[in-house]
């Protein structure tokens, strides 16, 4: 991946760079009737053929039942924690960690409990929930592969908005080959994975917000069906 410059980001997706800030303007009504909608309007624009949503990972750490126990929290605090001993985190899909608290798995409402923090369980101290911004690298690696399936090695652009990278001084902006990116996320200069991904060809596109838990990807409809397909559990279709 190249660096370039930030004022090369497309006309077509700069307003939707962030869900706070500068955008265009979205129906509010969508909040109550179709609360995945209002996040693809937020995120993306409209121009695509199929949209998705690509729920982020819950982490779990292997501890004997015994040690396990609630983590102590005050009221304001974000339900989430330091990878303080990563390798020994494995990933579990929102809807296995719903079934393991033995609690129905809804989207919709999943997901809106999810922005506004409404939990309906204590998290434990084992457990670390969804990062926001942080799309999986298995995800992302399921995208690339997809894309190369279906289009070849297309070329991307990525942003990084300065929250996405290290010291978060800067917005950085890259462009590359999509065959180079599952490597590049492991850039030393970034923290989050990359704000936008999408191709120069405007087949695709997908947006990791780094106030969202989960990401958006809007694209043709055979390629967001195969990426639906290939991921049952984190990735649902958006009517």
């Amino acid at each position: 991946m190249d660096r370039i410059n930030i004022k090369e980001l497309k006309d077509w997706i700069a307003p939707y760079l962030t869900v706070n800030g500068n955008h265009i303007a979205t129906d509010q009504s969508l909040k109550e009737t179709n609360y995945l909608k209002y996040f693809v309007d937020l995120t993306l624009p409209n121009i695509f053929q199929k949209y998705a949503i690509i729920l982020h990972s819950f982490w779990i750490y292997d501890l004997p039942k015994d040690n396990i126990k609630e983590r102590n929290h005050k009221p304001s605090d974000v339900l989430s924690a330091e990878l303080e001993d990563e390798e020994n985190y494995f990933p579990i899909s929102l809807t296995h960690f719903y079934k393991s608290k033995n609690i129905e798995f809804d989207l919709q409402k999943t997901v809106r409990e999810y922005v506004e923090r409404d939990y309906h369980f204590q998290q434990m101290n084992n457990e670390i929930y969804p990062g926001e911004g942080v799309l999986d690298e298995n995800h992302i690696a399921s995208v690339c592969e997809n894309v190369i399936e279906t289009y070849g090695n297309q070329e991307i652009e990525i942003y990084y908005i300065f929250l996405a990278t290290k010291d978060w001084k800067e917005d950085l902006m890259y462009r590359g080959k999509i065959s180079g990116l599952v490597e590049f996320i492991k850039n030393e200069e970034t923290n989050l994975t990359p704000s936008l991904i999408y191709c120069s060809e405007k087949k695709w596109a997908i947006n990791s917000d780094y106030d969202l838990p989960f990401s958006i990807i809007g694209g043709e409809e055979e390629f967001i069906s195969k990426l639906i397909k290939d991921n049952p559990l984190e990735v649902y279709n958006i009517e």
